[in-house]
């Protein structure tokens, strides 16, 4: 007959319950311990390894932060020069201006390209930045901003420039941001390069066309109101998107309202009503001087919306 392995009615006994019979008690107490401080010691782990990647997560959003700031005096000094380069064809004396502007992309340029060397390039912008410095470089081959056939030449460059946006956004985690504040934030300003741009159309060709109404009494072809009427939906569009987009912030974060300038965006909408219809421009009282400055004065202003 078979010798029992039942302890008593309904247990089994197994191989490891009978070595755990011939261990101490402290022993028995230590493992017992152990199987419940390790899914503790796990969790402590995992924790901290998520902590130590929101740390370097936010670290490189900083990275990001500090070079949209440098990039701002470039973007500024491209939307200067080229719109001065615009109103100088409609026969507005901006050459001064044209010049400064020059001066000052130039300045912007080397800023960028110092702030690279020093900071170690840690988002690996230099490629993109490489770009940009050669569509600088053949622009301004072109004297006064302009080719053989009459036309401007900041149009590569300009598309340059919003790559270089592009690729902070992304390889500093500001795109990538799943918190709601910094998405929409971020989203925001990478938006205003299109309202920069927009709006820099505005200034540049009110200007040339009130120049041009003044001078010789020349009005803008069909081709060209066409396209300051897509510039001046542009811009509508953007602030439109914008104020959505800083009401999410604001609801998320609400003490990043008094921190952010909303008279930027009013500024922008004063001088888009003003400017949204350029055959109506062409009829009022500003000279091409007076809406030149403006136009810099809200363009800038917006520009200001980065610091």
């Amino acid at each position: 007959m078979k010798k029992s392995t039942q302890a008593g009615p309904g247990f089994l006994w197994s191989p490891g319950v009978r070595l755990m019979g011939n261990v101490s008690f402290p022993t028995k107490a230590l493992i017992v311990s152990l199987v419940f401080l390790l899914p503790i010691a796990l969790l402590g782990y995992f924790f901290v390894s998520a902590q130590n990647d929101q740390i370097a997560f936010s670290a490189k959003e900083r990275l990001g932060v500090a070079a949209l700031q440098r990039v701002e005096p470039i973007a500024t000094g491209v939307l200067k020069i080229r719109n001065a380069t615009r109103a100088i064809l409609g026969g507005f004396d901006g050459v001064s201006k044209f010049e400064a502007a020059k001066t000052e992309t130039d300045a912007a340029l080397n800023g960028f390209d110092k702030y690279l060397s020093e900071s170690g390039d840690p988002l690996a912008l230099k490629s993109e930045f490489g770009k940009l410095r050669d569509a600088w470089a053949t622009a301004v081959k072109a004297r006064n901003g302009v080719d053989e056939s009459g036309r401007t030449v900041f149009g590569p460059l300009a598309a340059s420039l919003d790559k270089l946006v592009g690729s902070i956004g992304d390889e500093s985690n500001l795109a990538l941001d799943p918190d709601i504040d910094s998405y929409y934030m971020f989203s925001t300003l990478y938006g205003l390069s299109s309202m920069s741009e927009n709006l820099g159309q505005l200034w540049g060709w009110g200007t040339y066309a009130l120049a041009m109404n003044q001078t010789t009494k020349k009005e803008l072809d069909q081709k060209d109101l066409m396209r300051y009427a897509v510039w001046s939906a542009g811009v509508k569009s953007s602030l439109t998107t914008s104020k959505d987009y800083l009401d999410k912030v604001f609801a998320y974060n609400p003490s990043l309202k008094a921190k952010i300038d909303l008279t930027v965006m009013d500024d922008v909408r004063t001088f888009h009503d003003m400017a949204k219809d350029v055959q109506v421009l062409a009829k009022g009282s500003d000279s091409a001087a007076q809406f030149y400055g403006k136009g810099e004065k809200a363009v800038m202003k917006l520009q200001s919306f980065y610091d």
